[in-house]
């Protein structure tokens, strides 16, 4: 798992998004409250990462209530992280 959070931070994750998605992915959709508790961190942090994660398209909401939080697939996921990648190298190239 520290592998995994490390590749996250590498990609340009906070140490909280990367807390939080691993969290997602290995528990599936969980609520903010949820997450906070088993990450033994405050709510409020957990919900403005989860609101950020959110508006950043790598996190599913779904309404309802409580809300719950869920990851891309891993291939969505990686497919978004490399256009975003390929799109910053190739403007710094030219």
């Amino acid at each position: 798992m520290e592998q995994l959070l490390h590749h996250l931070r590498n990609l340009g994750f906070t140490e909280m998004e990367a807390k939080i998605m691993v969290e997602l992915a290995g528990k599936g959709p969980s609520s903010g409250y949820e997450v906070a508790k088993r990450l033994g961190v405050s709510r409020s942090n957990v919900y403005s990462t989860l609101q950020r994660l959110c508006q950043q398209g790598y996190l599913h909401r779904s309404e309802g209530d409580p809300v719950r939080y869920s990851m891309l697939k891993t291939e969505e996921l990686t497919r978004m992280i490399a256009g975003q990648m390929k799109e910053s190298l190739s403007f710094i190239e030219n």
